[in-house]
């Protein structure tokens, strides 16, 4: 059970918030919203850390209380909910990259009407971040564990889309590939690559069946910001190809066929993560996505025994390639996601 403090006076910030009283939505004694004052931050992520293993907990909040500190972390990510000046409620979002934040589940503690509260919790942040002029905001949950923070999110207005499956893949074996099936030439990032890889991505969402919802959201820069942020940013490991043909004076860069590859470090220890893969609408139907995966399974293999992938499982096509390449499923992951400008 988690202990709260001995209730502390309200503090001028508390007060002067606009959000800060009831209002005829809101459960009876319990106020709206609002972010969370810098004196109440660890009670509220006492709230939001309460399901993490005790022997845990302390090192979790000492850590996100040091970011805090350190500027790392901006006081308005983190959201409550007070009943009678205690803190009941907790929720938190961060930055993806520069037009999407990620949503954390809402935890709702000593409230008769736990739901109401988590809704209230989740509306208020996707008006916060719509107000700042994000464009969309996701979150992921397990589909069988998280059954009741996915109906907090149903309510609170951030529907779920699709179901992502994750799929894993010895590194050591290479797969078979057609030998018709053309080579493909790589050219690593540079920074003065910037907006030729920016266009060419752009072009890979073209119809693409992966996160639809995202099409023409994010460009490079987003990517790039976001893999940074997470320090999973290697350049050598992100890449154009562009298909090797026969002939006199061919020039692969010539053509507009294109294949985006971007690997990265994974959390696990024996793993890395095929981040992307995507091909322009001129390159698909050619086998070169198996060829893609069989060069990127050959790029990863000294540094780690696993390849990791994610794929949308409305995606079909991609999920018959992934299953034909060797990759079996490990996990799923329910994705919510909401477009807001």
């Amino acid at each position: 059970m988690t202990s709260f403090p001995s209730d502390p006076p309200p503090s001028d910030a508390l007060a002067a918030h606009p959000s800060a009283s009831a209002d005829s939505t809101s459960p009876r004694g319990v106020q709206r919203p609002i972010p969370c004052p810098l004196e109440r931050w660890s009670e509220g992520l006492q709230i939001l850390f309460r399901r993490a293993p005790q022997s845990l907990r302390p090192a979790m909040i000492a850590e996100a209380l040091k970011d805090l500190h350190t500027g790392q972390l901006a006081p308005d990510t983190l959201w409550i909910t007070l009943r009678h000046d205690r803190t009941i409620g907790a929720i938190r979002w961060f930055p993806l990259d520069h037009h999407t934040a990620f949503l954390h589940p809402p935890e709702v503690v000593h409230a008769r009407r736990r739901a109401a509260v988590a809704a209230q919790l989740v509306r208020a942040v996707l008006k916060d971040l719509k107000h700042r002029g994000l464009r969309a905001v996701q979150a992921l949950l397990d589909p069988e564990q998280d059954q009741v923070a996915a109906a907090d999110f149903i309510r609170g207005g951030l529907p779920a889309v699709t179901t992502l499956e994750l799929l894993e893949r010895s590194t050591l074996i290479p797969p078979i590939v057609p030998q018709r099936t053309p080579r493909l030439v790589w050219r690593e990032y540079q920074p003065d690559l910037d907006q030729v890889f920016d266009r060419i991505l752009r072009r890979t969402a073209i119809d693409s069946l992966d996160l639809p919802e995202l099409n023409g959201l994010r460009g490079f820069q987003d990517v790039l910001a976001g893999q940074v942020a997470a320090g999973r940013f290697l350049a050598s490991f992100w890449r154009l190809g562009a298909p090797i043909e026969e002939g006199p004076n061919f020039d692969p860069w010539a053509r507009p066929e294109r294949v985006v590859l971007l690997c990265a470090p994974s959390n696990r220890y024996d793993a890395w993560e095929l981040t992307y893969l995507g091909l322009t609408p001129e390159a698909r139907g050619r086998g070169l996505a198996r060829r893609a995966l069989a060069d990127a399974l050959e790029l990863t293999r000294e540094h780690a025994s696993r390849l990791t992938l994610a794929v949308d499982l409305r995606n079909l096509p991609a999920v018959r390639l992934y299953r034909a390449a060797g990759f079996v499923p490990f996990d799923r992951r329910a994705v919510h996601l909401l477009r807001l400008n």
